[in-house]
């Protein structure tokens, strides 16, 4: 398992950096690996709207002279995210709202890439503006369907200053919980719910697309449970799927084969809207009971 920070702050080692590291200091006990990525260390500028994401829908931004595609690899091989900004005018800093618009728009483009993933949010404040920050940074991953574990805020202007805020801290080292909500939700089973609308002069080659890439799933992939493919009843141009994986791990291993990719990238300009995408854990039957489909 895996958590990835970004540190928002201009200065590398400053109060934000120290709140983040005292969360990892807690992961690491734990045994899980750490990453923290300075914004300060290279370029990543705004969104320029141009909607090419929503065009390709290849999981990339199409501007691509800065670091947001290296970015938006980092949260995609993590599941758990930590936002950190120092305080700037009340609201968090400019390379912290770059890396939020550019990242989030490519996730919004793709189904929303980075859904149930656990995130938590950090600031360092010297007086005022410390929730609004987190607020800022909540509510992107929000956005995303990212389950938040928690924040902290912490006081301190001078660098090391925020290490005398004993209370913020001590919130900073609570959200190592975050592991504990990610390990749950990467060992339970994970399910898809997903709705497609074809267009009409397209239908026949996409379902046969989309049949051999559910029967190379459920025949390459051994947590690959169950792959179904249903066609409406009154909409020959409409397809539900409904896909099981024995855990979130599983999933994310069936979208990097060979088969997925090339189905992908086949079939991206054959539909009229993005796939609407339903993914959670089973109530019923439990996963115990589960055999894989053959």
């Amino acid at each position: 398992m895996k958590v990835v920070a970004f540190n928002g702050s201009p200065r590398k080692d400053g109060n934000t950096t120290i709140l983040i590291n005292k969360v990892f200091q807690e992961l690491e006990r734990e045994g899980i690996e750490t990453e923290i990525v300075q914004l300060s260390a290279k370029q990543i500028h705004g969104c320029i709207a141009c909607y090419k994401c929503f065009e390709k829908k290849d999981r990339r931004c199409a501007v691509k002279n800065d670091a947001a595609n290296e970015y938006i690899e980092k949260i995609l091989g993590a599941q758990g995210i930590i936002l950190g900004s120092p305080v700037y005018f009340i609201d968090i800093t400019p390379e912290m709202k770059a890396l939020i618009d550019r990242t989030g728009f490519v996730s919004l483009a793709n189904g929303r890439m980075f859904k149930n993933k656990v995130g938590g949010t950090v600031a360092a404040v010297r007086r005022t503006g410390g929730v609004h920050t987190i607020d800022s940074m909540n509510h992107f991953l929000l956005s995303q369907e990212i389950f938040i574990a928690g924040r902290a805020i912490a006081f301190g202007m001078d660098k090391g200053e925020v290490e005398k805020d004993e209370e913020g801290i001590q919130f900073a080292k609570s959200l190592e919980g975050c592991d504990d909500q990610s390990e749950r939700r990467m060992t339970e089973m994970y399910a898809l719910v997903v709705t497609i609308h074809i267009k009409p002069e397209h239908r026949e080659e996409y379902i046969k697309a989309i049949l051999d890439d559910a029967r190379g799933s459920v025949k390459n992939e051994d947590n690959c449970l169950l792959f179904n493919v249903i066609q409406d009843e009154t909409d020959p141009n409409c397809l539900y799927l409904y896909e099981a994986y024995r855990d979130v791990k599983a999933f994310e291993y069936h979208t990097q084969t060979p088969h997925f990719i090339h189905f992908f990238n086949t079939t991206k300009d054959w539909v009229t809207q993005p796939m609407a995408i339903g993914k959670g854990t089973h109530l019923f039957p439990l996963d115990d009971r589960w055999k894989k489909q053959v």
